[in-house]
């Protein structure tokens, strides 16, 4: 069970997840419907968590029905990470397929940088996935657990943060 999660529903997760988002902020921007919404008594703060709250239940159901494991919400920490790193892409950039290029890139670069080991491992995301296969197999978890999930939260919150502060000083097409 361990190793399925590592090799094979942390990459097909990953790049569903990535598919599954890389337009709902992007396609909003192009075609007015962003600033439709905006128009209305609803607040880009409210119109981001609205996208994230939807994708985290959509990834939640997925996970849940995949991987019914009690390493699941650690395994699950990692998914809202990926969730918001592609919200943060979407924000920022302008093409559904340079959010899935630069997403699937830096969530990459810290599943390679897992495999590899390091002291950089309790700072990365990625290495919840190790967390989550040692919980399943131990029913304890890695050193550092707790500082690879605050770090993990932390960044999750800051890239929130971001995506709203980016859309919010950006000028948005207009329909």
């Amino acid at each position: 069970m361990a190793s399925t999660v590592i090799n094979q529903f942390d990459q097909l997760g990953l790049l569903v997840i990535i598919i599954g988002m890389m337009s709902i902020v992007v396609s909003d921007k192009d075609i007015g419907m962003l600033t439709f919404i905006l128009t209305r008594k609803v607040s880009l703060g409210e119109y981001l968590m609205g996208k994230w709250i939807g994708q985290a239940a959509i990834v939640a159901g997925a996970v849940a029905t995949g991987i019914l494991v009690a390493g699941l919400g650690v395994y699950y920490i990692w998914c809202l990470f990926m969730v918001t790193l592609t919200l943060l892409m979407g924000s920022l950039l302008s093409r559904s397929s340079g959010v899935a290029v630069v997403s699937l890139f830096v969530l990459i670069f810290l599943k390679v940088a897992t495999a590899l080991g390091s002291g950089f491992q309790i700072m990365n995301p990625a290495h919840l996935t190790n967390h989550a296969v040692h919980i399943m197999i131990s029913g304890s978890a890695l050193p550092h657990f707790m500082t690879t999930v605050a770090v993990t939260l932390l960044l999750i919150v800051v890239f929130l943060f971001l995506s709203h502060f980016y859309l919010s000083r950006k000028e948005l097409p207009a329909s």
